[in-house]
Formats: C-alpha cells, structure tokens, sequence
C-alpha cells in the first residue's frame, strides 16, 4: 500500500517519505545501549522490545521475509497484493476489513512491501496491544480471503500503479524492480503491473503467502507504554502459540541467462530504466556494497542525471540484501526516462554512477561499513524522548500528539528493519576485509557483471494485452 497513516489524515508517500521521515525522526539523540530487550520465542521469531516513559502508546512492527523478490513467474504484485490480503483480510475474531479499519480509527495502521521483505506497522493506544498481536498471530494461522477480496484489492493495487505513474516524476523505482524480476527471472517481455493483480489465483497467492509468512526469520518490534513482563505474557499467549515453520528458500535468478541488454513492455505510461550488478557472494558483502550504492548511486546535483530522468533510486539497503546463492538483486539503479531525453544517454549517465561508486570505494569503504554495521544492530536505536518528540514536532511542523505517534512508529520501524536486516547479513561484519573488498569493487561492479533493462509502455488498454 502507499504509506497513508489511517485515521489521521497525513499521507507519506513510498520510498521518498518514508526515507525523509527516517531521517528527519532518527536524527538527534543518543545510542539504544540498554533499551532494547530481545526475546525469541520457540517459533524462532525475534521480538524488540523497547518500553518508553510517559507515554500511552505503542508502535508495533512486523516483517516478514517476503517482498517482489518472492514473485513468481507471471505473478508481477504477487508480494504486494498479498501486503493488502494480510492486511483486508479475515482473521480469528475479525471478518474482512475490520481489524485494519478498527486500528486506524484508534490510531494509525499501514503496511509497504518491499524488494526482500514486507513490513505492517501500527500505532495504538497502549491498550490495544494485545488485541494488536492477536491480530498478528492470526496473519499466520487463520488469514482468510476469497475471490471478491482479491479482485478489490487487485484494483487498489493497480490504482497505486497508476497514481505513482500520473506523478510528475513518476517515482516508480519499486514497480520497475517487480517488472524486472519478471523479465530477468522468467524472460518475460510483457508485463502487466495493472492489468493482473485482480485475475490471481488464490490458491497461487496462498501457496506463496504460507511460503514465506512464517514466524521463523520473520522480526517483531513493540515500542511505547507497556510492563514488558506483561507483554512477553501476552507474546507467549498469542503468537508464542503459533507452530514453528520456516520459510522456503528463494529461488535465484540465474543471471548467466540474463543478457546485458534487454526489453520489455509493461502497462506503464512511462520508460524506466533498470540496472543491477550481479548479486555478491555474501551477507556481509552485499550489505556494504548496497549501503555504498545508496550513498554514492544517485546524486541529485548530477547534472547529466538531472536533464535525463524525473526520477533516480539508488536502492535503499533496507530494501533487502540479495545475494547469489540467496536469491535476489544486486547493487541497482532505476531512473525515469524525462520527456524529450535521449534513453542511450540515460543509460550511459548510469554506468556512470556505477564508476563513481567504484572510484569512490578505496576512500568511503571503511565509513561504508560502520554506517552498515550501525544500522544492522537494532540497539543503536536511540529510545524516544520528550525533547526528541518536541524536537520533531518543530522540524515537521506536526502537534504534539502526532509528533508522538510519529517518533513512536518510527522507532519501531527502525527496530525491526534494523532486526531484519541483522537476520539477513546473517554475521560476519566485523570480519570483513574492508580493503580486500574496495580492490574487488571494479571486478563485482563492471560493466561485465551488470544488466540493463529497459521498460517501455505497451500500446494497448489496460486488462486486454
């Protein structure tokens, strides 16, 4: 979904908000140190746990390890319309649409999905805790959807297409990577972001739903007003009874079969380049290597980029870390071809940033990876205070109770991306050979290792291609 906060009326938009959000919310403060509390239960999910003083709320956050890196062939939205099932969906106690509408009229609720994960946040009054992880528990053992449901949201999926489509800059970062997981991972050459979501099977999303929302891998995060031994009570009550499952292996993409140069058409008014280096060997690596990538891959003051695209991502690394026996995308740009621009061009401005990464390697690899390092680890969230809420009231223009509902699902979200994202590294920071890796910079990100794919819209209607 886009990221609209229910019930209060602030809309944040994907990617752009969400990052500027961060930013401006996380900036100021000391380290976590001895605020969080890690408990993991027998199913093996992770649960932080970060108790705040004097408020009467509590920020909840979920991911599980599915995003459009898990699509399969022909299933383009797959990971996006199951985010809206979770969410619309059934559960023990709930009928379709009641929980999420129940949670955004106490508070606020969403959900993104995202290249390796999908997130759920909520931010409730600090008595709605329990009911907020019954709801959870049942996303893993009772969610129930039909035909009518997927049809619907389907819909809303594809209106989200469209809305970021018709946008000036026609942001679509997220939408090229779903299209290009089609192209490069099943050759596909026409692809229908709109025109599919609403035709899924339903036993196709179920079979991937179970696949990979399992509570083994998948990260918790509670943050705000509560007792946390009466909290680790109610984890034990409600999700603690889910049975252990682990999710099923991503499936790579075998990119000796990906030429250097393809096409595709999709149901998009827009031309979007994407282009991804080979994914790396390691957790480790790839986690550096994506964190240099959305630092140095994208300069707004690049006056070649500036007059080519309306818009450029570097992908962020809390996208997910991809790598070559784990499945996944490498390093990647996306940029949106400008009206009037020259596509070779573009495409030779981006090979550009790529070399700019790998020149820039020797001097910012060990700055890279203390930067990794600090956002892999959930403790150096700073816990919130009261001259930290003020203080991003006053940089966001927000009162003071939104400003607390922010700062709090904020720092959830940090949490448990930052948990998730320590899940994925799976270790192995503090070993790596920082200067080993920038003299292997030119041979991971060459030319030769990457992949070009350009998405221009197709010329028919929408749901007849």
């Amino acid at each position: 979904m886009a990221r609209t906060w229910s019930g209060i009326g602030v809309r944040v938009v994907s990617m752009v908000g969400l990052s500027t959000v961060c930013v401006a919310l996380a900036s100021g403060g000391s380290s976590g140190d001895d605020g969080v509390e890690r408990v993991e239960l027998d199913n093996g999910m992770e649960v932080l746990l970060m108790p705040v003083e004097g408020v009467n709320l509590v920020g909840v956050e979920s991911v599980y390890g599915m995003g459009f890196w898990d699509e399969p062939a022909g299933g383009v939205q797959a990971s996006h319309l199951c985010e809206h099932l979770a969410c619309m969906g059934g559960t023990e106690g709930f009928e379709a649409r009641e929980s999420y509408e129940h949670f955004g009229q106490v508070g606020m609720v969403n959900a993104e999905t995202l290249g390796s994960l999908t997130h759920y946040d909520a931010v409730v009054p600090s008595e709605e805790l329990e009911t907020v992880l019954k709801v959870e528990a049942g996303r893993l053992v009772s969610l129930d959807f039909d035909a009518d449901l997927i049809r619907f949201e389907g819909v809303r999926c594809a209106g989200e297409v469209e809305s970021v489509m018709n946008a000036p800059m026609g942001a679509l970062g997220k939408f090229a990577v779903m299209a290009a997981v089609q192209a490069w991972g099943s050759g596909a050459t026409k692809i229908s972001l709109r025109g599919g979501p609403s035709k899924m099977d339903p036993a196709v999303l179920r079979g991937l739903y179970a696949a990979r929302y399992t509570p083994t891998g998948a990260t918790l995060a509670i943050v705000g007003g509560f007792d946390v031994e009466t909290v680790r009570a109610m984890l034990e009550e409600t999700l603690g009874g889910v049975d252990k499952r682990e999710p099923l292996a991503r499936t790579p993409i075998d990119w000796s079969k990906v030429p250097e140069r393809s096409e595709a058409s999709w149901d998009v008014s827009r031309t979007v380049v994407v282009m991804a280096a080979e994914p790396l060997a390691s957790g480790p690596e790839a986690a550096v290597v994506a964190g240099l990538m959305m630092m140095k891959g994208w300069a707004a003051d690049d006056a070649d980029l500036s007059k080519l695209a309306s818009f450029g991502l570097g992908a962020p690394i809390f996208w997910g870390v991809g790598t070559r026996d784990g499945g996944g995308m490498g390093p990647m740009l996306v940029a949106t071809l400008a009206p009037g621009a020259d596509e070779q061009e573009l495409i030779e401005a981006m090979h550009g940033r790529f070399d700019t990464v790998i020149d820039s390697a020797s001097a910012m690899m060990g700055q890279t990876v203390m930067g990794v390092s600090m956002f892999a680890n959930p403790e150096t969230v700073p816990v919130p205070t009261e001259g930290m809420i003020e203080d991003a009231g006053k940089r966001m223009g927000w009162d003071e109770a939104l400003a607390t509902q922010m700062m709090i699902g904020n720092t959830a979200l940090q949490l448990a991306l930052r948990g998730h994202l320590a899940h994925e590294i799976g270790g192995g920071l503090d070993e790596l050979d920082a200067g080993q890796l920038s003299e292997q910079m030119g041979e991971l990100l060459g030319r030769a290792h990457r992949r070009v794919l350009v998405l221009r819209p197709m010329d028919v209607t929408v749901g007849q291609e």
